[in-house]
């Protein structure tokens, strides 16, 4: 799917991590390192979320003597596509 419709997970994930660190941070003897620590762990499994929910779709063409990966070049024409995700 494109990431724009993956944005309202997105939006979730990191309005939980906040309520996350409201709640702890108004208990008694909270640890204001660690609420950062969870806060950072938190966004960070969010923006994870949203980007490995991304399909990416591309196309290529590949042209006569175009160089190749492995330092020579292509002797005919042709091109493909693919669609995959991010890891």
């Amino acid at each position: 799917m494109p990431l724009s419709a993956s944005t309202a997970g997105l939006a979730q994930g990191i309005y939980e991590a906040y309520q996350n660190v409201k709640k702890t941070g108004s208990e008694d003897g909270a640890d204001p390192g660690a609420i950062i620590t969870q806060l950072a762990e938190d966004l960070s499994d969010a923006i994870h979320d949203y980007m490995t929910s991304a399909l990416v779709t591309t196309t290529v063409t590949v042209d006569s003597s175009q160089l190749d990966s492995a330092g020579g070049s292509t002797t005919m024409e042709g091109s493909g596509a693919g669609t995959g995700s991010l890891s």
